[in-house]
């Protein structure tokens, strides 16, 4: 019975994509993923994305973020970014979408409260009045 429960838990914490197996982040790959997190608040900022404009226009966000997935793929992986690179595009995809599914909750974590700290740091831009930690 519990070598069953540990086959049905390996269904759902690891999936194969072609010849690799994806799996949920470790905290090291968390770590070793925490700049290119920061890359994309960056890059989320330096657009100016909202909710209206990913929503009028998804593939903005798309095309801003492709170039992080190597680096993701990479470490979730454990191969050389550079082989990430080449991969043909369809199995890149299929691989990035496993990937972003099997890490959906930390991903909604990171990115929920990352969204509010984005569009309140623009607002404090348009409007000069900073958000951040007051110096008196």
């Amino acid at each position: 019975m519990a070598e069953a429960a540990a086959k049905l838990e390996d269904l759902f914490t690891e999936k194969r994509v072609g010849e690799y197996t994806v799996r949920e982040w470790s905290l090291g790959q968390i770590v070793e993923l925490a700049p290119v997190f920061e890359q994309a608040r960056q890059m989320c900022i330096e657009r100016k994305f909202t909710l209206d404009t990913l929503v009028a226009d998804p593939l903005s966000l798309v095309t801003a973020i492709t170039p992080l997935v190597p680096r993701v793929l990479a470490v979730t992986l454990g191969q050389e970014e550079a082989k990430m690179r080449s991969l043909p595009g369809s199995q890149a995809v299929t691989l990035a979408l496993t990937v972003v599914s099997m890490n959906l909750a930390y991903l909604k974590n990171l990115f929920g409260p990352l969204m509010g700290a984005i569009l309140s740091e623009m607002r404090a831009e348009e409007t000069g009045v900073s958000s951040g930690p007051s110096s008196t």
